[in-house]
């Protein structure tokens, strides 16, 4: 059986891709986020993760326009606040109130965290995530993988 070029399956748990009755998981979509001054590696985000978040707090695509976005919204990264272990640290250190957020590898800022003030999206439906990166501080790129992983 040869591989095909259908690899939207990933995560959907009723998928009928023949490589996953075999026991195969298939990777489609790697979402990395690196220091912009260091190149150090900040989010990885695989298909079945959130890490990376719309303003309304929704698993985002790198690809996709949000729905409601404002220039001071266009140039952050917004994070769902587990989404590594780094930030989940730091979160926990400033016990949950506001801090910046600095690579851990060279300490440039790259972003910050407020749990204390809330603000909405542009459109005022929901409050906007408490985690963000700043896009000019960070490299987002996403990676089509054609890579098979045995559950087995």
């Amino acid at each position: 059986m040869g591989l095909t070029s259908d690899f939207s399956v990933v995560c959907k748990p009723n998928s009928q891709h023949p490589l996953l009755t075999l026991g195969f998981k298939v990777l489609n979509m790697v979402v990395v986020i690196k220091c912009k001054k260091c190149r150090h590696e900040l989010v990885r985000e695989a298909d079945c993760q959130r890490a990376v978040v719309t303003a309304h707090g929704e698993k985002h695509y790198l690809t996709e326009t949000e729905c409601c976005s404002n220039s001071e919204q266009d140039s952050l990264w917004y994070l769902d606040e587990s989404a590594t272990a780094w930030i989940s640290d730091l979160i926990t250190k400033h016990e949950w109130t506001k801090g910046k957020l600095n690579c851990p590898n060279c300490e440039a800022r790259v972003g910050s965290f407020d749990f204390v003030s809330t603000s909405a999206c542009e459109c005022g439906s929901r409050t906007l995530p408490a985690v963000h990166l700043v896009k000019s501080k960070v490299d987002a790129y996403s990676q089509k993988t054609k890579v098979l992983a045995s559950l087995k």
